[in-house]
């Protein structure tokens, strides 16, 4: 009796031990995981800026790069600065305006470019266009809105609503038409549009070595007298060889074998 009690302890113990040992060599044969990686934020390369803005109090800038790309700083309290592409690019007609959104992985990033005009509030220049810059925290769902002013750049300088001055030296006070022809250029919609003096057109406009490229163009088709004015700039959009520059006053000059066209901005 007594030597059957001393094997069945035996066994016993010899059981726990190798339940014991068990979960031990189960941990040895588990694969060593890598530590995680901290995720960074996108960075993009930011290229020839084709449009820039800023404003006052605080004081923040904007630039936006043919690529559609933008960078945006400020240093006020929020001291931020953001690179990222701008997604969505939408016409508010009713406003005159542009409207442009973008948006980092905590913050989502509202523009409207207003084609009205602006002066600067400290150094009282004047721009083409008014900037309004509105930032939403994703986190904490606050939001921030800069004001300020903005012009394009370089060959970008087109992108603007123009109006006819003169054709071929004749100012358009001489010339009888049922309104003054308009043209209406955007390089970051890469869109056209106007009024020739009779019919408006519309189409698609690209930069293309240093030479405004006129594309896919179409008009309405109303029957108008005595307009010397259709004739002209109907040719000149559908000519390859025209040429264009921004004169030292700020207007807009267009001119091929037929003739030249001035444009005056818009107010």
């Amino acid at each position: 009796m007594k030597f059957s009690s001393i094997c069945s302890i035996f066994i016993l113990l010899f059981t726990l031990a190798c339940t014991r040992s068990t979960p031990s060599r189960q941990q040895q044969n588990d694969p060593v995981l890598p530590p995680p990686v901290e995720e960074k934020a996108a960075t993009y390369s930011f290229g020839e800026a084709i449009l820039k803005g800023s404003g006052n109090e605080p004081f923040w800038s904007l630039q936006i790069d043919k690529n559609q790309t933008l960078m945006l700083k400020s240093i006020d309290d929020h001291q931020f600065k953001i690179n990222t592409p701008i997604t969505k690019i939408a016409r508010v007609n009713d406003a005159n305006a542009l409207h442009l959104t973008a948006a980092t992985t905590d913050k989502k990033i509202t523009i409207m470019l207003m084609e009205n005009g602006c002066q600067d509030s400290m150094s009282g220049k004047k721009s083409s266009h008014g900037l309004q810059v509105l930032i939403k925290d994703g986190t904490t769902g606050n939001s921030v809105l800069y004001k300020g002013c903005g012009e394009f750049l370089n060959d970008y300088l087109v992108t603007n609503r123009w109006q006819l001055e003169s054709i071929n030296d004749k100012k358009m006070a001489n010339l009888a038409t049922e309104r003054t022809p308009t043209l209406n250029i955007n390089l970051l919609e890469n869109k056209i549009n106007g009024f020739d003096g009779c019919n408006t057109f519309f189409g698609m406009v690209e930069m293309e070595a240093g030479r405004l490229k006129f594309k896919n163009m179409g008009f309405t088709k109303k029957a108008c007298r005595n307009n010397p004015t259709e004739d002209i700039i109907l040719r000149l959009l559908n000519d390859n060889g025209q040429k264009h520059k921004i004169t030292e006053d700020g207007k807009l000059l267009l001119k091929n074998s037929e003739g030249t066209l001035i444009f005056k901005p818009t107010k």
